[in-house]
Formats: C-alpha cells, sequence, structure tokens
C-alpha cells in the first residue's frame, strides 16, 4: 500500500504488579490527577488505592454490595466516586478514605460516572439510557474541600494518600481498610 508507514512499536517492561482483589476479576482502574496513585475496582465491592511507584496498597475504600462498575476521581483529587450494580453511588475523600456521601441512583442500572473537570458536577449514566447530573458544590463545602479553579494547585489534595495514622485492620466508621490490607499485598 503507498504512502502507508510502517513503524516498530516500543517494547513494553513490566514495571511492577499488584494482588489485592481476592483473585476476583478487578474491571476498573483509575490513575488520581498526580499521577502518583492508581485506583482498582473489582469483584470483591472494594476500591483499592495503591501507590505508583512502590505498588504499595494505601487504602481501601469499603461499602457497596455488589460489583464496582466505574470509579472517578474529581479534578481537584480531593474526591472518588464510585458507580456499583448495587444502584448506589459513593463519594470518598481521596487522601484518608473518609466516607463523604451514599446514594441510590434513580435509574435502572449505574454504566458510568465521572466528574466535571472544573465545576463541581458529578455525572452518571445507565443503562436505561438516562444520565444524571449531581451538584457537589455543597457536599464539598461541608467537609472543607474547596476546588481550585487554577490547575496550578490541581492535586494538592491527593498528595499524602494513606499518611494519616490508623487502627490496624478495618475501621468500621470510616469504612477503609489499611494496615490489613498492606499485609496481604503480594507485589
Amino acid at each position: 500500500v503507498t504512502g502507508v508507514q510502517t513503524c516498530a512499536l516500543p517494547i513494553l517492561s513490566h514495571l511492577l504488579t499488584t494482588s489485592g482483589h481476592m483473585g476476583l476479576p478487578a474491571f476498573t482502574c483509575k490513575m488520581d490527577q498526580t499521577g502518583q496513585y492508581v485506583l482498582t475496582a473489582s469483584d470483591d465491592y472494594l476500591i483499592k488505592v495503591w501507590k505508583l511507584e512502590t505498588g504499595q496498597l494505601m487504602i481501601t475504600l469499603r461499602g457497596h454490595m455488589n460489583v464496582i462498575v466505574d470509579i472517578a476521581v474529581s479534578g481537584d483529587n480531593s474526591m472518588v466516586a464510585s458507580a456499583s450494580e448495587d444502584n448506589t453511588v459513593r463519594i470518598w475523600r481521596l487522601k484518608d478514605g473518609q466516607p463523604l456521601a451514599h446514594f441510590k441512583a434513580n435509574t435502572k442500572s449505574l454504566t458510568q460516572l465521572f466528574f466535571h473537570p472544573i465545576l463541581n458536577i458529578l455525572f452518571t449514566t445507565s443503562d436505561d439510557g438516562i444520565s444524571y447530573m449531581y451538584n457537589i458544590e455543597a457536599l464539598k463545602a461541608r467537609f472543607g474541600l474547596v476546588m481550585s479553579n487554577n490547575n496550578s494547585n490541581s492535586g494538592s489534595e491527593g498528595t499524602n494518600i494513606g499518611t494519616r495514622a490508623s487502627p490496624a485492620g478495618f475501621n468500621e466508621e470510616n469504612g477503609t481498610t489499611t494496615e490489613r490490607d498492606r499485609k496481604s499485598t503480594r507485589l
């Protein structure tokens, strides 16, 4: 074929392996806005936050009662939201995993969600073709999460993920697991 150029693909090299979803499929992963952390969600109803550089499990987010279909990180890196087949949306503070909100979706089955990169809006989509927009400004104000409109501060909220002291094992009050899950992580 004339005019078509071919080029050799760069060779990929394996950097890291993480294992923390009890051998169940992990269907979604997202990077935080700083590029320092990756979030995975799985059929085990859990969201895991991993430090990209080391593969260390920083925090586990719990609360869903069914498979998680999507996760999203807010533009200012302050929150993570998740959508599940239990037809709920959950929102956590990213830096320490504190639950901020959860609600039942007014739809058949959630398929995707994302935060607007600048405005205080969370979008969801569903199997029935309906999309919803939620204003999260009051939620952010209640928990002191101020969204910056300039991108130079983007990501400052999540740079210390999982560094807050917490007891070993699952904490029923805030819905997270840190120490116990770190011990079970295989790299």
